[in-house]
């Protein structure tokens, strides 16, 4: 096997992967949408309906403050006593 045949094997896993885990997390993100709907519905008051039309781009705007989200370390901390804390 030559090194061409290994990067198109290669290529295909991670095509493979993609397709498989990128619906998953979309599935997973819109379950999400539809659970804070229907606890909305449940509690009487609206849910998550700011982004989007119907609220459809909230998860999307969800993953992108998960990502853009700074971890805050004090430089003068004592390990146990800052790992022990809610984050």
């Amino acid at each position: 096997m030559d090194w061409r045949t290994a990067i198109i094997d290669t290529a295909w896993n991670i095509a493979y992967i993609v397709a498989i885990v990128v619906p998953l997390m979309l599935c997973v993100a819109y379950l999400t949408l539809w659970e804070r709907k229907l606890i909305g519905w449940m509690q009487i008051r609206i849910g998550p309906n700011r982004v989007g039309p119907l609220g459809l781009l909230q998860p999307i705007a969800d993953a992108v403050k998960l990502l853009l989200k700074e971890i805050v370390v004090p430089p003068t901390r004592t390990r146990a006593c800052s790992s022990s804390g809610r984050s």
